[in-house]
């Protein structure tokens, strides 16, 4: 072999091995981290769509979401693995869990972190920046709100002489508007098709929406005392009930409402914003549009919560970890389009207020009009409890197990227990 070629050869062998050593390097600098979340799967998917976005171009990085499929389910183990230090690096949760995790030291605060990406509160709508501080520390950064909407059947609307560019808004319109809507169409006496629906399970944000309109309140200022057998929220509850029993706009024992809506059994339902990706998806077929929740009471209000993003407290604190985090979050945050198609509102206002989100997402820019109206959850660690009893309330008076007054006193010795021992 002549020298030149063994130069050749051993040159050769050197580029490879450089080659190798620098592969297995970047290898082994690849960050991996876990992300948890409860989204549906609707929202969920697309989120997992946008995650393998990140992950193609930031190499370095590699995030491996969970989902619990059930927020209940996610919740639960989350409170579990930051007990036992297991938790994962980065989730996806709401802003009114803040408290019951910040209060146990569960996650790390960002405030310092938030600051230096830029964010500033004044670029967000206030309720969803606000909703990720506790005690003076920012345990979060706001990613959207997703509050309730009026969804309605478009076809339904021409066929009973209503107006579909001028959905019905205060309590007196509804109630026009669901008789004419309420049918017999075939003629045998009974009802198939209702005006309105809602669901009578446990989950009562239709209740909660209501609750502030007639100037009600759940808990006090202090989180002392249990407000919810005040005449205000008594009412509140009692317009469900009506719904039902003296309008007859409302089939009793309901807990399928949104079959009722796409199978097109009822003409107007209410619900929040990440229905919207799936009615678009899967119910092409379906004549339908959606306006902001209605103002049965005096004042607009509507139950709204947000995403955000949170580091969960771990056994031994990463700083590769948690600034890897901190991109994936940033890129998530400052270019909030990118997630609100999924079926939500960006809580960042410039996105909000843009031609591009007013013309690309219409339906979602219908629930944004609603953004001064923004009504949520009490800030306390006790949240669970009270959201549990509240549904039991809302429940038991629409299914008429017991009166509005009886359920909401009932609900009220409940809470008042759990708020004695904060």
């Amino acid at each position: 072999m002549s020298k030149i070629v063994k130069r050749v050869t051993i040159l050769s062998i050197g580029i490879a091995l450089l080659m190798l050593m620098l592969v297995g390097a970047s290898a082994q600098g690849k960050v991996t981290l876990r992300l948890w979340h409860g989204l549906g799967n609707v929202d969920g998917p697309y989120f997992h769509k946008l995650i393998e976005e990140f992950n193609q171009t930031h190499p370095e990085i590699d995030i491996q979401p969970r989902t619990w499929g059930d927020w209940g389910q996610f919740y639960d183990k989350l409170a579990i693995s930051i007990k036992v230090g297991t938790a994962s690096d980065i989730v996806t949760f709401h802003t009114s869990n803040i408290p019951r995790f910040a209060a146990i030291e569960g996650f790390y605060p960002i405030t310092q972190e938030i600051a230096e990406m830029g964010l500033k509160g004044e670029d967000f709508f206030e309720p969803t920046w606000q909703g990720t501080f506790y005690e003076g520390e920012q345990y979060a950064a706001p990613l959207d709100f997703h509050p309730q909407s009026m969804y309605y059947n478009v076809k339904h609307f021409r066929e009973a002489g209503l107006d579909p560019a001028n959905p019905p808004y205060t309590l007196e319109e509804y109630i026009a508007a669901g008789k004419k809507l309420t049918q017999d169409r075939d003629g045998d006496g009974k009802t198939d098709q209702w005006g309105y629906v809602f669901n009578m399970d446990t989950w009562a944000v239709q209740f909660w929406s209501t609750i502030p309109q007639y100037g009600g309140q759940v808990i006090d200022e202090d989180m002392w005392k249990c407000l919810l057998d005040s005449k205000e929220s008594i009412q509140a509850l009692q317009v469900w009930v009506d719904m039902v029993e003296k309008y007859g706009i409302s089939p009793a024992k309901c807990t399928e409402d949104m079959q009722l809506f796409i199978t097109q059994r009822a003409s107007m339902k209410s619900d929040g914003t990440w229905i919207l990706l799936g009615l678009k998806e899967q119910e092409p077929e379906l004549e339908w549009d959606n306006t902001v929740f209605p103002k049965f009471g005096v004042n607009p209000a509507v139950w709204v919560d947000s995403h955000a993003f949170g580091l969960p407290v771990q056994k031994k604190r990463d700083a590769e970890k948690i600034e890897a985090s901190l991109q994936f979050i940033e890129w998530m945050v400052t270019h909030p389009l990118r997630w609100v198609r999924a079926g939500h509102v960006p809580a960042n206002r410039e996105a909000a207020f843009s031609e591009e989100f007013r013309t690309e997402c219409p339906h979602q820019y219908n629930a944004s009009l609603q953004y001064a109206a923004l009504t949520y959850l009490p800030r306390t660690v006790h949240l669970r409890e009270i959201w549990s009893r509240l549904g039991t309330a809302f429940q038991s008076a629409t299914l008429g197990e017991l009166t509005a007054e009886e359920a909401l006193k009932k609900a009220t010795a409940e809470i008042d227990k759990f708020l004695d021992g904060r």
